[in-house]
């Protein structure tokens, strides 16, 4: 019994030059989805800080008022 492995010799090889072209290009796209995730990581960690900070100085200012408006009140009923 005679047994022989068939190749595949119609399949197309790389050449080692384009092997590391191929190679570049999958490191730029990888490179290029790794800045583009980055970038929106980044503005939507500073628009949460900046909202953070906007809904904080809100209430402060709120807070303040609401003192404001207490203390008026109640020099206003001491004078009634």
């Amino acid at each position: 019994m005679n047994v022989s492995s068939k190749s595949f010799n119609w399949i197309r090889t790389y050449t080692p030059w384009e092997q590391a072209q191929i190679w570049r290009e999958k490191q730029r796209l990888a490179r290029e989805d790794f800045e583009t995730a980055s970038s929106t990581a980044s503005s939507t960690f500073l628009n949460v800080s900046q909202n953070l900070a906007s809904g904080l100085g809100t209430i402060a200012a709120q807070r303040a008022y609401d003192r404001v408006q207490a203390k008026v009140k109640s020099v206003v009923n001491k004078q009634a």
